[in-house]
């Protein structure tokens, strides 16, 4: 018979979308029982800052929009006693997060994605969170 897994730190994908606040949800919900750190981790899309018709000031306001972002989750979290590191990279959303949570170093026990509610195949998940599902060799739970 397996023991119960107590669950130290919990990723989730965050891009203010309801979707993420919805994975945020029950992230918050696992952290209190786990008595765990929940890890928000936000990419800004390369694809967007190296664009040729990017205005100039884009990469500035999208990393203004990551740290509201990570503020209102972090307000979030500080009222439920939880307590919430950030991480914000420029690169491939999907990529990123995989890698991020792959990598022993950062001790993620679980990930805790939101995505779409559409469709069929790829779009029941949306794109980010397919990849992340298919890739990532840590404990998943989309939402």
């Amino acid at each position: 018979m397996q023991k119960n897994v107590r669950i130290k730190n919990i990723l989730v994908p965050l891009d203010g979308s309801k979707n993420s606040v919805r994975g945020l949800t029950h992230a918050i919900d696992l952290a209190k029982q786990n008595k765990a750190t929940i890890l928000g981790i936000h990419v800004m899309p390369t694809s967007f800052l190296y664009s040729a018709c990017r205005p100039s000031n884009l990469k500035e306001e999208m990393l203004k929009n990551a740290k509201r972002i990570m503020k209102s989750v972090r307000k979030q979290t500080e009222k439920e006693d939880i307590i919430f590191k950030e991480k914000i990279l420029s690169g491939f959303p999907g990529r990123d997060i995989v890698e991020f949570a792959n990598k022993k170093r950062n001790n993620v026990g679980m990930i805790v994605i939101g995505t779409r509610n559409k469709g069929d195949s790829e779009f029941v998940f949306g794109s980010i969170s397919n990849y992340v599902l298919n890739k990532t060799k840590v404990p998943l739970l989309v939402v």
